[in-house]
């Protein structure tokens, strides 16, 4: 049922979701009041830039992206939902072509 308040309670929960045991349940990063360490309002509060964030974020996936695809190109666009083409120039961008994925974690594109 979808409720009208701003809140969800444990009633609004299919009850599949009701009988949980918390350690099922995964960390949002969110306090309660809607701050963290993960929150948006973070932006405003330490004058993070946008841009510098989303670019981090991006570089994360397409490494993340590269180890999974084993460095094969076209795999990693495949698994991203983008051409070969963007794949390419987002690798550019971030200084990612021609690096090969960590097999032990110690290579370059190990985190």
């Amino acid at each position: 049922a979808v409720t009208s308040r701003n809140i969800i309670t444990e009633d609004d929960l299919p009850s599949q979701l009701k009988n949980l045991p918390p350690e099922a349940v995964e960390n949002t990063g969110y306090a309660e009041n809607g701050a963290g360490e993960n929150s948006p309002s973070r932006f405003f509060s330490k004058g993070v830039s946008l841009d510098a964030e989303l670019e981090t974020h991006e570089r994360a996936i397409l490494v993340d992206a590269l180890k999974r695809s084993k460095g094969v190109q076209k795999k990693a666009a495949e698994l991203l939902g983008i051409n070969y083409r963007s794949l390419r120039h987002r690798l550019d961008k971030y200084e990612l072509l021609g690096k090969s994925p960590s097999i032990n974690g110690n290579g370059p594109l190990a985190e």
